[in-house]
């Protein structure tokens, strides 16, 4: 049944659930995403649903697909919350004058070494500016971004030859240990040496375990015993006391360390991966807002360990 139509004006809020509820396919998965109660969404739907005058979902099986009235608006909604980020950036872009919220979501790695000095840099222009950072995966960050959880998402990733995405930097991926003077030089360790220590990683599985396994395959050895610990510095403590102990994280995060010579890397033929930081913003097909641009150029500028283009 067609619910009759009112005189009501559509809200931000119905259409940035209604999004939502496309993304995730059920009312449970997209109030998950929104951090909010089930019911909420299902009242605003059906908000949206009594302004429009028609349905825009549809039962299929378990999960909502849309009918063609809800096709139709899919983009008309896209648009009008990618505006609604784009005005407030450039409210925000009015510096003293206003203030705004800029969310990033991010890896811990990036949120700890890269982007304290871009916070403060960026409140230097915009004073008024608040940040906040929620921490996730890569896949998380993705979703996000999408859904319009979070304005802008920062992804360390493997290399790939994507072109549609704005690679900020480039760094390696570096395996490290503590100098024991029984453990031989870090030329001179082999995969075959390596395989009988064990490895820690702050997350418990993704793209770094993924890496070092295919290290291993490649020379023939069976990968080593791998652990997520869930923090960089729970990996930094355990590798500096523990025997036989490899960490395994972005250049940037352990720089410091190496220069200080409380770790020194391991030379590994051929070397791990290098890793690439992207830039994504939320309504990616608009031009980048004042705050993202001076975000996504201080990063290009960053003077962080690199690994070579390939």
């Amino acid at each position: 049944m067609v619910p009759p139509p009112v005189s009501a004006d559509l809200e931000l809020r119905q259409l940035r659930m209604f999004v939502a509820v496309v993304e995730a396919e059920t009312l449970t998965r997209a109030a998950q995403t929104l951090g909010v109660a089930q019911s909420t969404v299902s009242e605003n739907i059906a908000s949206l649903e009594r302004a429009l005058g028609t349905r825009v979902f549809k039962k299929n099986g378990r999960s909502l697909g849309l009918t063609e009235e809800g096709r139709a608006l899919v983009p008309y909604a896209q648009k009008m919350l990618s505006l609604e980020r784009e005005a407030r950036a450039g409210v925000a872009a009015v510096g003293d004058r206003a203030s705004s919220t800029l969310v990033v979501g991010t890896v811990e790695s990036v949120s700890a070494y890269l982007l304290p000095p871009l916070v403060t840099a960026l409140q230097r222009t915009w004073p008024k500016l608040r940040v906040n950072v929620e921490i996730g995966n890569c896949a998380d960050i993705r979703r996000w971004v999408k859904s319009g959880q979070i304005d802008v998402g920062l992804l360390l990733e493997r290399g790939s030859r994507r072109t549609e995405e704005r690679v900020l930097l480039r760094t390696p991926l570096v395996c490290f240990k503590a100098p024991r003077a029984n453990e031989g030089s870090a030329e001179t360790m082999t995969a075959e040496t390596l395989r009988k220590g064990v490895f820690f990683f702050s997350d418990r599985a993704g793209t770094y375990h993924q890496i070092v396994r295919e290290q291993f395959r490649a020379t023939g050895f069976p990968a080593p015993t791998m652990n997520g610990l869930g923090t960089i510095e729970a990996v930094k403590r355990t590798v500096l006391r523990t025997a036989g102990a490899y960490g395994v994280l972005p250049g940037f995060a352990v720089s410091e360390d190496l220069q200080s010579n409380q770790f020194e890397t391991v030379a590994l033929r051929p070397p791990l991966d290098q890793l690439e930081l992207k830039g994504i913003q939320a309504g990616r097909q608009e031009p980048l807002s004042p705050v993202v641009r001076q975000l996504f150029e201080r990063l290009e500028s960053s003077a962080v360990p690199r690994a070579k283009d390939r």
